[in-house]
């Protein structure tokens, strides 16, 4: 694991064209809100869209029929079902 970890970081960290590549992702991903920064961190999008239903409801639909605090607890108890 340890060697595989030293190879994956020179390969990527000094070829010059994955090295800017990984920057400017990192320059764009640092640019975005906390909140979405969060959503994509812990996979949020794997099941929802901004704006378009997907397995999960849209961002856009849950902030339309939700409060702040309906959110919250939706996002640590579930929500199955909740928006069909």
């Amino acid at each position: 694991d340890e060697l595989k970890a030293i190879a994956n970081y020179i390969y990527k960290i000094y070829d010059a064209e994955k090295f800017f590549k990984l920057q400017t992702e990192r320059q764009i991903f640092n640019n975005l809100t906390k909140g979405k920064q969060l959503a994509i961190s812990n996979g949020c999008f794997s099941c929802h869209n901004e704006s378009k239903n997907k397995v999960g409801p849209s961002f856009h639909l849950i902030a339309k029929t939700s409060s702040k605090k309906q959110i919250k607890s939706s996002i640590i108890n579930g929500s199955n079902s909740k928006y069909k």
